[in-house]
């Protein structure tokens, strides 16, 4: 008999199974050690995988900000922030492109050949490739004013022999000199704010009060800057076409001595807003830059005319009074064929601190595809006059049943536009809301609802990527001499926003009796509207202003909600202004500005 007592096995074992269990437990930790390692490894590849994207990220948000007109800077840049983060070449593949269709983004690719592995090395795998992609746009500022190769014509003829433009711009562009009241419409170019007065002042001591109580906070002696867009030849980064900038009745021309406040000097329509008798005198200066090497350092910009390579401190100059382009258009610069594409800056600023500066400088620019005469240096001469007819409108949207011609040299607003409108009521108009309207201050408010002379001006061009963001106009002294406003989106229907006013003490002066202003009179407003109804109201001047009117020497901030990408992309995307009134024409010395909300530098999928 054969007894298993004492063999340490447990009833029904056998004593030869006794060492599986030693192979499943040595089998388990094997398997959990490799799984641990497998863990640890993975963890590591990860951190480094997103130690790559934030290289590729930051490399192209500081690239992008050099596009589209400097794309070997914005190569340049962002390989080196690649490189500040860790990566560069030959140990790593660094690669920086544009992005097809896209002038605006810029495409960053980074790839790691040797992340290490550690525990992976028992089953040898050494190392790992990580490859990252990040692409960034940058938007640029809204463009303000036309889609046309001409901007700010007035009333001059878009017709026959001569025209000079696809469509009656209504508006003159606009400067003014230093000694003039902000409230005489120009935000920027104005040391002053309230000194208007009928008897008028003597600059630069302000006649309204001896301190700085009045002096304009927005005063910016840089002026102002328009563009004009030379698109590249389709699949090249380069011009197609000789393109001639030129100006329109650049230099101020005074009225005759003893003329009264508001007397025109020129066809443009140029202004004396001195009192009876007090000659006045306007000094312009320009520059004409390259594109921008970045927008956010425009003084590094190159210095193409008058003197290539120059300052502001050897500008060129547009003498009060000099008839050399009085009522002609002038040649400043020929861009040639094969230059980089992208906005060529034109910098327009008066001088300071020029005595007996009171008054506005109107003039319109365009850009003439081929040669024109022999530009301007820093004076004009007769040799630079433009009267050959050979200009030929264009326009980058289909308009007066033309094609849209997408290489236009589009002239735009850099990021404001100050302007004179000077329009006739050529059509009628009626808005969703009746028009308060006032005759004078304190008389009787009417509100009419019948049809009224209006005319229409282009705003901005917005993107279709800017769909869902708040884009937020600001018209600065604007409707004398209107009854109402309304903006028009890019397919032709009425934009809903909330207005108010957006004024602050100083700005306004002590005491000025200004009253808060809104759409539904909430502050901020609530409501959404889709017309100003009030322009025409007149309750009198604030403090040491002269005119009655609603808006006068006010920021009206208007505020939309943008339309869906199939909205944005009609009619190019540009938005337009209404404006209605009660009279045969419109008169009105403002300036635009237009902005959209959001980080302008962003990353996209």
């Amino acid at each position: 008999m054969t007894s298993n007592r004492g063999s340490g096995a447990p009833p029904g074992w056998s004593t030869d199974e006794r060492g599986v269990v030693i192979v499943y437990v040595v089998l388990a930790i094997f398997v959990i050690l490799g799984m641990a390692a497998f863990v640890i490894d993975l963890g590591y590849w990860y951190f480094q995988a997103s130690r790559v994207q934030r290289a590729a990220d930051a490399a192209a948000l500081a690239g992008v900000t050099y596009m589209p007109g400097d794309v070997p800077d914005a190569t340049t840049v962002a390989k080196n922030v690649a490189q500040a983060n860790g990566f560069s070449a030959p140990d790593d593949d660094v690669q920086v492109s544009t992005v097809a269709g896209q002038p605006d983004q810029l495409s960053v690719s980074i790839r790691d050949p040797d992340v290490p592995a550690f525990f992976a090395r028992v089953f040898g795998l050494d190392f790992v490739s990580e490859t990252r992609t990040a692409t960034a746009q940058y938007d640029p500022p809204i463009p303000l004013g036309s889609p046309e190769n001409s901007l700010g014509t007035g009333d001059l003829s878009c017709t026959g022999p001569g025209a000079t433009c696809e469509n009656e711009a209504n508006f003159w562009l606009a400067i003014s000199g230093y000694c003039t009241a902000r409230e005489d419409g120009d935000e920027y170019m104005t040391a002053y704010d309230g000194n208007h007065a009928p008897s008028g002042t003597i600059c630069p001591v302000d006649a309204q009060a001896p301190t700085t109580t009045f002096a304009n906070v927005d005063y910016d002696p840089t002026g102002y800057v328009y563009d004009i867009d030379d698109p590249p030849e389709p699949g090249t980064t380069t011009t197609a076409n000789d393109v001639t900038v030129e100006i329109y009745d650049p230099a101020y021309d005074p009225p005759p001595d003893g003329s009264c406040d508001g007397a025109p000097g020129s066809d443009a329509g140029d202004a004396s807003l001195a009192p009876c008798g007090q000659t006045t005198s306007i000094t312009t200066n320009w520059l004409l830059y390259a594109p921008s090497s970045g927008p956010f350092d425009p003084s590094t910009d190159a210095v193409l005319a008058p003197i290539p390579g120059e300052s502001r401190s050897d500008p060129g100059v547009f003498a009060s009074g000099d008839p050399t382009c009085e009522n002609q258009w002038c040649s400043l610069y020929i861009i040639p064929a094969g230059s980089p594409a992208g906005n060529y800056r034109l910098n327009l600023w008066t001088s300071a601190d020029e005595p007996y500066s009171t008054g506005t400088n109107q003039f319109s620019l365009r850009a003439l595809v081929g040669d024109g005469p022999p530009p301007c240096g820093q004076t004009c001469t007769s040799t630079s006059v433009d009267d050959s007819g050979d200009f030929v409108p264009c326009s980058t949207i289909s308009e007066n049943g033309r094609p849209a011609d997408p290489l236009c040299p589009e002239i735009e607003g850099d990021t404001s536009m100050s302007i004179y409108v000077n329009a006739p009521g050529t059509a009628q108009c009626t808005t969703a809301a009746p028009r308060l309207e006032q005759a004078s201050v304190g008389g009787p408010i009417t509100s009419v609802t019948s049809p009224e002379p209006c005319a229409t001006f282009y705003l901005a061009h917005v993107n279709p990527d800017y769909a869902g963001k708040t884009m937020t106009v600001t018209l600065f002294d604007p409707g004398e001499g209107a009854t109402a406003i309304e903006i028009v989106q890019p397919d032709g229907q009425l934009a809903q926003f909330t207005y108010q006013t957006v004024d602050t003490p100083a700005e306004d002066g002590p005491d000025s009796g200004a009253a808060y202003v809104s759409d539904d009179g909430n502050d901020p407003p609530t409501g959404l509207v889709n017309c100003i109804c009030n322009t025409g109201l007149k309750p009198g001047p604030l403090a040491g202003r002269s005119s009655p009117s609603q808006y006068n020497d006010r920021y009206l901030e208007i505020q939309t909600t943008l339309p869906s990408p199939s909205v944005l992309a009609q009619n190019g995307g540009w938005y337009r202004v209404v404006y209605v009134f009660n009279g045969a024409s419109v008169s009105d010395r403002t300036t635009w500005d237009v902005s959209i909300g959001g980080n302008p530098i962003h990353l996209v999928p």
